[in-house]
């Protein structure tokens, strides 16, 4: 894990004594930020039902950035790896998702995705619906 031993440790622990919590909150250990959030995600195959998993993801995530007051967040590529699942779906939706709470939240953001060199086919695809969605966003 790159936020270190202690954020492992720490994760361990409060997932140990909180097994059912959705969100563990622990130190940024070795990483440059404030706070990481693990926050439990569970994916389904089905198209609607995963949409909704997102859509419930991110809210919980902006609802929490808000709740900490924090000015920015920085995501992996969830879900991307899993071979059962369409990262179209996923991409599409977490964006489109985010836009949606920075809209209707009426905030001001900096999100990050954070893909390893080894990924070029998930950046390429974040890199298409980044640019799809940024003709939407700046139209109304």
């Amino acid at each position: 894990m790159e936020g270190g031993e202690d954020v492992y440790s720490s994760y361990e622990k409060e997932n140990e004594l909180n097994p059912h919590s959705l969100l563990i909150s622990t130190s940024s250990g070795n990483l440059f930020c404030k706070r990481i959030f693990f926050v439990k995600w569970k994916s389904d195959e089905n198209e609607t039902i995963l949409r909704q998993s997102i859509n419930d993801f991110i809210c919980n995530v902006i609802q929490n950035v808000i709740s900490y007051k924090f000015d920015s967040i920085a995501f992996p590529p969830i879900g991307c790896g899993h071979s059962n699942l369409s990262r179209n779906i996923i991409i599409q939706t977490l964006i489109e998702q985010l836009i949606y709470q920075i809209k209707t939240r009426n905030l001001s953001l900096t999100i990050k995705f954070i893909i390893l060199p080894h990924q070029h086919d998930i950046y390429q695809q974040f890199y298409h619906q980044l640019l799809t969605s940024q003709q939407g966003f700046t139209k109304t």
